[in-house]
C-alpha cells in the first residue's frame, strides 16, 4: 500500500524529462501529474470498514452513518490508476507496451480488485499475546485511495477537519488534500459516525462520469 501517493508523483516528475512528461501526460495516467499532496488515512478507512452493514448482496457494501445507510459507489475518480498486485504477469507488461493500454478497462479492473480487498479486510483476526485480544490484520491492495476519496465526498462535515477540498472538478481525486491538518491517529480514532449532525450525501454522477 502506498501511504503517500503524492510521493510517487514527485518521483515521476523528478525522473522524467520534458518529452517524457508530455508523453505521459497524454496517456490515461496523465492526470496524476496534477495530484495534490495527499496520503492514505488508514485509520479513517478502518473506521469506515467497522461500520459496514451486513447484508446478503456480495457485490455491494453498505455503511451506516448517522442513522443513514449509504452504498459504496466508486465514480471515475480518475480515468485510471497505477496497479499494485502481488504479481504482475507477462500479459500486463505486454499490455503496457502496446497501443491497447489506452483502451484497457483499467477502471473496472481496479474497482473489482479494490472492492474484493475491502470486502475481506476484516475477515482475518490475529490473537495478540500482549493485549490478550484479537486484532484485525489486513492489507488493502489495488486502489484504496479511491475508497478514501469516496469517504471525503460522502461526508462533507469533515471537510476542513480531517481533509480539505481545494477544487471542484470532475476529476474528484484532484480536488482533495489532507496535509493541512495532518491529524493524528488518535484524532481520527475519535471520529463519531453516529453523531446526529454528521452530514451524509450521496455522490451524484457528473456529465463526464456519465459519458
Amino acid at each position: 500500500m502506498v501511504s503517500a501517493p503524492h510521493d510517487v508523483i514527485l518521483n515521476l516528475n523528478a525522473r522524467m524529462n520534458e518529452a517524457q512528461k508530455r508523453l505521459f501526460g497524454i496517456s490515461c495516467f496523465g492526470n496524476f501529474l496534477d495530484l495534490n499532496e495527499i496520503y492514505l488515512q488508514h485509520q479513517l478507512i478502518h473506521k469506515m470498514l467497522l461500520i459496514e452493514v451486513k447484508q446478503q448482496k456480495p457485490d455491494e457494501m453498505w455503511f451506516n452513518i448517522a442513522g443513514k445507510t449509504i452504498e459504496i459507489f466508486f465514480t471515475r475518480v480518475l480515468s485510471c490508476y497505477w496497479l499494485k498486485r502481488k504479481q504482475v504477469t507477462d500479459a500486463m507488461f505486454n499490455l503496457v507496451e502496446s497501443d491497447d493500454v489506452r483502451r484497457y478497462a483499467w477502471g473496472k479492473d481496479l474497482f473489482d480488485n479494490t472492492f474484493n480487498y475491502l470486502k475481506i479486510a476484516l475477515s482475518k483476526r490475529t490473537y495478540n499475546e500482549t493485549t490478550k485480544k484479537d486484532i484485525f490484520t489486513y492489507r488493502l491492495y489495488s486502489y484504496p485511495l479511491a475508497f478514501q476519496i469516496w469517504i471525503y465526498e460522502s461526508l462533507p462535515s469533515l471537510d476542513g477537519k480531517i481533509y480539505q477540498m481545494l477544487f471542484y472538478t470532475w476529476l474528484r481525486l484532484l480536488n482533495w488534500t489532507n496535509t493541512a491538518t495532518r491529524v493524528t491517529v488518535a484524532q481520527l480514532d475519535k471520529i463519531d459516525f453516529d453523531q446526529p449532525d454528521m452530514e451524509v450525501q450521496g455522490i451524484q454522477l457528473n456529465e463526464e462520469e456519465r459519458g
